[in-house]
């Protein structure tokens, strides 16, 4: 909501990383493409939050939809985060979605 808004308080999104960085392990999804694409909006990466998050998704990268998976490339990739990890696994999953502009 705060991306949405243009909001971009540094101290805010440093108290948000703290706390989403705690509960990365049960995070779906969509709550890392989402917190990602939030960072990246307002122009603040995080690349200890990334490390988390990125590494939370590695385990279901499976169950990530094409538009998900397509959106966290873009994300990751404008915020400027080098998850050499995450791409070279998340890489072989998106050649096999359909990943057309929707």
């Amino acid at each position: 909501a705060y991306a949405t808004m243009g909001l971009r308080d540094a101290q805010l999104f440093q108290q948000i990383s703290r706390e989403m960085a705690k509960t990365t392990e049960t995070a779906s999804c969509q709550s890392i493409a989402n917190t990602i694409w939030a960072y990246s909006t307002v122009k603040l990466g995080d690349d200890n939050l990334f490390k988390a998050l990125t590494g939370a998704a590695m385990p279901m990268m499976r169950t990530f939809t094409a538009q998900e998976l397509s959106g966290l490339f873009r994300d990751l990739a404008s915020s400027g985060f080098a998850g050499e990890d995450f791409f070279n696994m998340a890489l072989p999953t998106a050649c096999t979605l359909d990943l057309e502009p929707q």
